[in-house]
């Protein structure tokens, strides 16, 4: 459900205007979200989600996947809970999100933690 909204709202953006012709516009909105167009289409864009065999052929997906655990421990989720993000986000098990994590561990700092005892 949130994905038709999400194309939906896309295709509306779409429309809105730009530097390309109304017609490519439409035609464009419409391969995203065909119950909306006022064109007749035979084909729309899906998104789909990316499964495990399929991360080990895009380098920039398993990066994607360190990016978020990072993100969620910089913004303070313990590393456990910034793992179970991941594996609930893309569908992967615990295990492929920590080889992930160490495949790309130079290509992010460290988290920073606070000792219990300092004054935040």
């Amino acid at each position: 459900m949130q994905e038709k909204r999400a194309r939906a709202a896309l295709a509306r953006l779409i429309r809105k205007g730009s530097p390309l012709p109304e017609f490519i516009r439409e035609t464009l909105a419409a391969l995203f979200d065909p119950a909306s167009s006022t064109i007749p289409v035979e084909r729309r864009i899906e998104f789909a989600r990316l499964h495990a065999g399929e991360l080990e052929s895009r380098p920039e997906a398993t990066l994607e996947i360190a990016m978020h655990v990072w993100l969620q421990q910089k913004l303070g989720d313990p590393k456990e809970s910034a793992v179970a993000s991941a594996m609930k986000r893309f569908g992967l098990e615990r295990s492929h999100v920590y080889a992930i994590c160490r495949k790309h561990a130079d290509e992010f700092p460290k988290p920073l933690r606070r000792k219990s005892n300092q004054i935040p």
